[in-house]
């Protein structure tokens, strides 16, 4: 498949059919001891957490997850196969996710990500995220940003 091609991304429910294509797109893009498993992934589908996929040219390019508490949206995890990021797909998932969480009553978003993670990073900020601190050690050896939206803002 050619990289650096995606003219029509659709952004749809996960389901079971998906499962070996998020696994895969989980092991690509993080190490052994953070990726989760698929075990994981259905404990959210299960619990009914806002599971969507990218699909790109029938392959599904990338996932996010994201779960309600109270007033609270935690974005747990998003993911894009390196042949189909820049394309502005992790941007679509996450906006996606956010707008789903906003209609369900979440007045704040809030994510953990790599302190190491420049490109998530980047994402993040221009999505509207502020970091408001940092989790030493969350990802093992490594330690994450904590970075928070306000969701009930206007504009």
């Amino acid at each position: 498949m050619k990289t650096g091609s995606c003219r029509d991304v659709f952004v749809k429910d996960f389901d079971l059919s998906y499962m070996n294509e998020i696994v895969e797109i989980e092991s690509e893009c993080f190490n052994s001891s953070v990726r989760y498993s698929e075990e994981v992934f259905n404990y959210y589908y299960q619990r009914g957490s806002i599971f969507k996929v990218a699909e790109c040219g029938g392959v599904i390019a990338g996932y996010v997850i994201a779960d309600i508490e109270d007033s609270l949206c935690h974005v747990v995890s998003i993911a894009v196969r390196r042949m189909y990021r820049r394309m502005g797909i992790g941007s679509t998932l996450l906006d996606r996710a956010l707008a789903e969480c906003k209609g369900l009553g979440a007045r704040r978003a809030y994510l953990e990500v790599a302190t190491s993670n420049q490109p998530a990073l980047e994402m993040y900020l221009k999505a509207g995220f502020q970091v408001i601190g940092v989790i030493k050690g969350y990802y093992g050896v490594e330690d994450a940003y904590v970075m928070v939206k306000e969701l009930d803002q206007r504009g």
